[in-house]
């Protein structure tokens, strides 16, 4: 690889996940939404990594940064970057605010460097005994229990009881599952003398914490006026048609990807001699005939999760979101390093499509939209047709297929929202002064999708 190449790949990867960075703080937030970036992520490495067993077997490496950018997820961070942004209130602590974005940046990258570094060994079947993957995957559920214990307990919000190390206001912080996980993680990989992954895990800590800095730097000094009382994106801030909390986002999944890119791509040759076997034996398949089977009923338990939807005790209780935790970020993930095609093929279009359409039909849009039960209906619509796509096409969804889903449908829906939701809160201000805020934002996933599928198609 050139240096050209190289930076080339670099920053299509920076870009790539700075999009879905972007459109997942849009669209569905928390650990689903990021399942998107994380998909990006693993599936421009596969692809630009010019090792032609690699890029075959890409969307296994999507599924894997899919399901281990989640973990990060978890974690709250509003309240953390108050502490940052509300100059001249009795909250503003920056040097609180940074630490503690620092640390959940860190463990978010972190994580999913870890499991993506994993997933590149783990398919071949040459590092890691099957047995290893199950009790690593099983045990993430404990570890992340273990460490909200140890770390981030006591929690009484009624009784204004917190954490001794607590970078919130009132909010359920879960920062020390995900440390404990990475720690897990780092361990792991020394243990089994997989150094890529180990330094790759390393790197995600370096290139999460530091892109947390760099990008709750850019929102601040954005957000706020100069001492002269101009600000420095002018006319565009002062009109209110700049959204800064998505400046911080791009820029975060930008200095992300590209610290991951940058490591992955400059030890390409360390990628292309664990890839031999896969060259020589295939992918890695201990689960056999029973790999299809498995994987499917592995995706019904995930969508079976939306019964506490119908049932308003367990809709946000606790220990359903652990089950759904555990069967989305452990066991699915447990599924996709053993080398199931067909459970990352479905990680990588149906499920990913699934979490939003979720959000559409059973939260985001109601009582806040105009015509809500129309988008639940075109939501609902589209699932069963995703579905039905799945089971007829011989070998899934096409890379472009998946790729235009992740960006022009994801902003379709996107611009849906925001459009039936601004006619639906009425304000004293007009329509188009409530929705110019949206166009400079929207205008930038429009470019950056067009980058993504014009790369896609020249290069893939």
């Amino acid at each position: 690889m050139t240096v050209t190449e190289l930076l080339i790949a670099v920053l299509l990867t920076g870009i790539a996940v700075s999009y879905g960075w972007g459109m997942r703080g849009a669209i569905i937030g928390g650990e689903k939404g990021a399942m998107l970036p994380g998909a990006l992520l693993g599936f421009f490495l596969a692809k630009l990594s010019g090792i032609p067993v690699v890029e075959d077997n890409a969307f296994v490496f999507a599924a894997a940064g899919c399901l281990g950018m989640g973990y990060g997820g978890f974690e709250p961070y509003a309240q953390t970057m108050e502490m940052v942004l509300h100059h001249n209130s009795d909250i503003w602590n920056p040097g609180r605010g940074y630490t503690g974005l620092m640390l959940k940046g860190a463990n978010w990258f972190g994580i999913c460097a870890g499991v993506l570094g994993i997933s590149f060994s783990a398919v071949t079947g040459s590092v890691y005994k099957w047995f290893e993957i199950v009790i690593v995957c099983a045990l993430i559920p404990f570890v992340q229990a273990l460490g909200i214990r140890i770390f981030n307990k006591p929690y009484d919000k009624d009784n204004n009881v917190f954490p001794k190390i607590y970078y919130s206001r009132n909010s359920r912080e879960e920062w020390g599952g995900n440390f404990l996980t990475l720690m897990m993680l780092l361990a792991f990989t020394a243990i089994k003398a997989d150094w890529f992954s180990f330094f790759f895990a390393l790197v995600g800590i370096a290139g999460g914490a530091i892109g947390w800095a760099i990008s709750i730097w850019l929102y601040d000094v954005t957000v706020h006026p100069t001492k002269n009382g101009k600000y420095i994106l002018g006319y565009f801030q002062k009109n209110r048609m700049v959204d800064n909390w998505k400046i911080m986002e791009f820029a975060l999944g930008f200095c992300g990807g590209v610290s991951l890119a940058l490591y992955f791509f400059l030890r390409i040759n360390t990628v292309r001699k664990l890839a031999l076997p896969l060259v020589t034996e295939g992918l890695w398949n201990p689960l056999g005939d029973a790999q299809e089977p498995v994987a499917w009923a592995a995706f019904a338990l995930a969508v079976l999760m939306i019964v506490q939807y119908f049932f308003k005790k367990l809709d946000g209780n606790r220990i359903m979101e652990l089950v759904e935790r555990a069967v989305y970020f452990a066991l699915i993930l447990c599924l996709v390093l053993l080398g199931s095609q067909q459970m990352s093929q479905l990680v990588v279009f149906l499920l990913i499509i699934w979490v939003v359409l979720e959000k559409n039909i059973f939260d985001r849009v109601d009582g806040k939209c105009v015509g809500a039960k129309f988008i639940k209906i075109f939501c609902a619509v589209v699932a069963v047709l995703a579905l039905i796509g799945e089971l007829l096409l011989d070998n899934g969804y096409s890379m472009m297929a998946m790729l235009s889903m992740y960006t022009f449908f994801y902003i379709f829906l996107e611009a849906l929202y925001a459009v039936t939701h601004q006619i639906h809160n009425k304000g004293e201000n007009s329509l188009w002064s409530r929705l110019k805020g949206y166009l400079l934002t929207y205008a930038w996933f429009c470019i950056l999708s067009v980058v993504i599928l014009v790369t896609a198609y020249k290069l893939f």
